[in-house]
């Protein structure tokens, strides 16, 4: 029962309705008030999060799975480059004349192990959790670093892969992104 402003029930009247009803201003325990819908989790006062992943989301995860894709070949042409250096007796064939098997190593365990991340992360962008939208944070920021590393050691070939860990960098900060993943565990 409702009272204009500044007025009260009257003396004779219980406030709260008849005895062993619940005050009709709270609703029971386990109902929302009428009106009202419940919300997700982490969105009191805010919109719902957006039910659809958002475009620059989207197209990190799909730039990921090709970048993740382009490093696990290039991690099974070294793989191949060094298998056919051991078939041939001495390590020397003719891709290994001009760099030592340790060079194709290398760029097969880098290489694997991005293109690895990259499409395990990429796969688990799908799930709405905070935890896989700072890891796919975290290996960007890292992706960047060690590319901006190999930049000013004098690495020019490491420039366009730069270029592609800033973008996607850049891409997962923007308020809709993040709050695609807020509120979810």
């Amino acid at each position: 029962m409702s009272y204009p402003q500044g007025q009260y029930p009257p003396p004779h009247q219980q406030p709260y309705g008849p005895p062993g009803q619940p005050y009709q201003g709270h609703p029971q325990w386990g109902y929302p008030p009428s009106g009202y819908s419940p919300q997700p989790p982490g969105y009191p006062y805010g919109a719902p999060p957006p039910a659809n992943m958002p475009g620059k989301l989207l197209g990190v995860r799909i730039t990921m799975f090709i970048l993740g894709g382009i490093g696990l070949l290039f991690s099974g042409v070294c793989a191949l480059v060094l298998w056919a250096g051991s078939e041939a007796g001495g390590g020397q064939t003719d891709l290994l004349a001009d760099f030592p098997p340790e060079v194709f190593f290398m760029i097969l365990l880098i290489t694997g192990v991005y293109g690895v991340l990259s499409v395990g992360l990429a796969a688990l962008m799908g799930k709405r959790s905070q935890a896989v939208w700072w890891l796919v944070v975290i290996f960007q920021g890292c992706a960047a670093v060690w590319c901006l590393w190999g930049v000013l050691a004098g690495n020019g070939g490491s420039s366009v892969p730069l270029i592609f860990a800033v973008a996607l960098f850049g891409s997962l900060l923007p308020r809709s992104c993040r709050e695609y993943y807020r509120g979810y565990a």
